[in-house]
């Protein structure tokens, strides 16, 4: 294909984008980049195709060639740290948008994304700080008023929810930023205690926002049962220590303490936070494609001959190895790595994990009331978050049952009561050295969710009606009414 010919194909990539066949533009977009390789526009609506569909890692890879062949271009970078935090790379994200908001002060995207990645990161304090910065150099932006909520503890005094009512009813805003306002309201009316506006904000958010997603309990129900069925033993692997780096894996359903596990962890000399840079799929499917294997998870592996589960574990390792070449443990976060847990534990015979877990009424709500930057498409409905809760901790039960010496369970609860405790037991599970450093946890999110069990009957019926029982001396299924004491030797006191 000639330059001319090129400039054509582009224009019917545009086109092909335009009218939604997001299949036909990559075809031809990757057509233009074979003959003018590295040309911007295609990188850049490439880029947009794979975040649109979930393929972070490919939206990283797109966006980074387009900052590396133009490293002053700002829009690349914010491009690129869009990527990164959609891929759950929230430290990456977090230092380009620095170096972004360094070079263009006024660049309000900039600015509501690095509020947005530092309140995920913990970093409240200055969070608001760069929020209200958006807020102030953009006071119509519902997405900078999004992030400013999204970033403090709102008082009846402050015009701002005033200021969201006003924007949320104009016929001038996006169906995207009235999602993003109607859960800053509802955030706003939570801080102030007004328990019914906070809820009735947030069901008009999560309604809407359901419109564009869309989750098959059932399907979802039937893959947890297949994994089960295929992993009935654990087959376990010799411990013995690999060279490099040990992998931990911290697993647990959103808002569970995921980050905060690896955020204190990650001020141990030694240990180096990943986040969700690795995932075990992708290693997985790269093997099994390598052999012309092709059956889905978890057929690829029901069978899986021991050569090939310790090449799958010799090419994470490796590529983990050299992100962390100085770091005695490497802690990963990304949010499906809990359903090849039973490949992973075979693989990587060092490997560990930490299970975050919460009281069942208070993550189901924290879920359904937070927006999801990608992913989490059960999150905007009660009925599809207790079907997914039910099914993830059935499953959790599984492996616990498979590897009790190699998953160490923490509860939230213990973390506001005695966090020094249990991060020694953390320590201890590690193999870490020192004293250890207690996580800043709120107490009052604890039973929050009693402030709204008038509009969760539904909710805590669905939740109760999962199997529960004990195993292995831990809670299996949901236990919606029990409050902020575990039974003991569960959560690492």
């Amino acid at each position: 294909m000639d330059k001319e010919n090129a400039r054509k194909t582009f224009h019917a990539a545009i086109e092909r984008q335009r009218l939604g066949d997001l299949d036909a533009a990559e075809r031809l977009f990757a057509e233009v980049l074979r003959t003018v390789p590295g040309h911007p526009s295609s990188l850049h609506n490439l880029g947009l195709i794979y975040q649109h569909g979930g393929r972070h890692v490919e939206a990283v890879a797109a966006f980074q060639h387009l900052v590396d062949d133009a490293p002053d271009d700002m829009a690349a970078r914010f491009a690129l740290a869009s990527a990164l935090q959609a891929a759950g790379r929230l430290g990456d994200s977090e230092g380009v948008l620095r170096d972004v908001v360094g070079r263009e002060p006024g660049m309000v995207d900039a600015l509501v994304n690095l509020g947005l990645v530092l309140g995920e990161r913990g970093n409240t304090e200055e969070s608001e700080e760069i929020s209200l910065r958006a807020v102030n150099l953009a006071p119509e932006r519902p997405d900078a008023h999004y992030a400013h909520a999204m970033a403090h503890r709102i008082s009846a005094a402050e015009p701002e929810i005033e200021t969201m009512r006003r924007l949320v009813a104009s016929d001038v805003v996006s169906e995207e930023h009235r999602i993003l306002l109607e859960f800053a309201l509802g955030k706003a009316h939570d801080d102030l205690g007004d328990y019914d506006a906070a809820f009735s904000w947030y069901r008009r958010a999560n309604l809407h926002k359901a419109r564009e997603t869309r989750f098959d309990a059932a399907h979802h129900r039937g893959e947890m049962a297949a994994i089960k069925a295929a992993f009935r033993g654990a087959q376990p692997a010799p411990a013995n220590p690999a060279h490099g780096p040990v992998s931990l894996f911290v697993v647990g359903l959103s808002r569970s303490g995921k980050s905060l596990i690896e955020s204190v962890l990650a001020r141990h000399q030694g240990v180096l936070g990943l986040e969700e840079r690795f995932g075990w799929h992708q290693t997985m499917r790269s093997i099994c494609d390598k052999h012309g294997v092709d059956a889905p998870f978890p057929d690829c592996a029901a069978n899986l001959p021991e050569a090939k589960a310790a090449e799958m574990g010799a090419v994470f390792h490796n590529a983990v190895a050299e992100a962390a070449p100085n770091s005695r443990l490497a802690i990963h976060t990304r949010p499906d790595n809990y359903k090849y847990l039973g490949l992973i534990l075979r693989a990587l015979p060092s490997a560990k994990v930490i299970h975050c877990r919460r009281d069942a009424m208070d993550i189901c709500l924290r879920i359904y009331f937070k927006l999801y930057k990608a992913g989490n498409k059960y999150a905007y409905d009660l009925g599809n978050i207790a079907a997914f809760h039910n099914a993830y901790t059935d499953l959790m039960a599984h492996w616990q049952g498979l590897f009790t010496e190699r998953i160490l369970t923490i509860d939230y609860e213990a973390l506001t009561r005695r966090p020094a405790d249990v991060m020694g037991r953390i320590l201890a599970f590690c193999g870490l050295d020192g004293d250890p450093l207690a996580p800043s946890v709120r107490a009052d999110e604890v039973g929050h969710w009693k402030h709204y069990a008038r509009h969760l009957d539904g909710l805590c019926a669905q939740l109760s009606a999962a199997p529960s029982g004990q195993a292995d001396g831990v809670r299996v299924g949901a236990q919606p009414s029990h409050g902020p004491h575990p039974k003991k030797g569960t959560d690492g006191e």
